[in-house]
């Protein structure tokens, strides 16, 4: 998995995944705001979304239990069945421990696979609400 920590040299700390090679990037900003609240983690998903990205994706997730998270979904050109179990696992479980979790800039071929795997609209709906 490639994770790339992109943050603002002022508020950000730049730490790579250790295992740097298959295309998930992750910009972190640990900032917080003058409430109190945690900046999203931004993930950008790898253009295929097949079986190995699957463990990858899932790994990424893994690391950002806990804080919140903004799925970038416009590279994606194919959506395979595990790896949309693997995103809506984690949207469960951040919805489970009201962890904010949304998915944006969803690419055409997202969308499709969305609806060829049978998610509703309401929950399409659900995933990007801001």
């Amino acid at each position: 998995m490639r994770a790339i920590m992109e943050e603002s040299a002022l508020q950000q700390d730049i730490q790579p995944d250790p295992s740097e090679a298959n295309g998930v990037l992750t910009t972190t900003d640990n900032a917080e705001t003058d409430a109190g609240a945690r900046t999203p983690v931004h993930m950008e998903l790898p253009g295929e979304l097949g079986f190995a990205a699957a463990e990858e994706v899932a790994e990424a997730f893994e690391h950002l239990r806990d804080s919140p998270v903004v799925v970038d979904a416009s590279k994606v050109s194919h959506l395979g069945a595990l790896a949309l179990q693997v995103i809506l696992s984690a949207f469960l479980q951040w919805r489970r421990d009201s962890c904010d979790f949304r998915i944006t800039a969803m690419s055409a071929a997202f969308e499709e696979g969305l609806t060829l795997l049978g998610i509703s609209d309401d929950l399409k709906q659900e995933m990007v609400k801001t």
